[in-house]
């Protein structure tokens, strides 16, 4: 039986970009896991609804491509 060790962190980030940055930047080459409470959600852009005049606000957490 092979065992293999796994890492997990988890953090919470307070909606601080910069912070979730340096996390991903700096545990993504000795972390298997890793758990983002809070990350910041920014607005894509809105779309047109035909139930809300404003359009419909789409949010997304920030994407890291690793």
């Amino acid at each position: 039986m092979i065992c293999q060790e796994l890492t997990i962190y988890s953090q919470n980030v307070k909606k601080n970009k910069i912070l979730t940055d340096i996390i991903l930047e700096t545990r993504k080459a000795n972390t298997n896991i890793i758990f983002i409470q809070e990350p910041l959600r920014y607005l894509i852009q809105c779309f047109l609804s035909y139930t809300n005049t404003e359009g419909n606000p789409p949010y997304r957490a920030p994407h890291y491509p690793e």
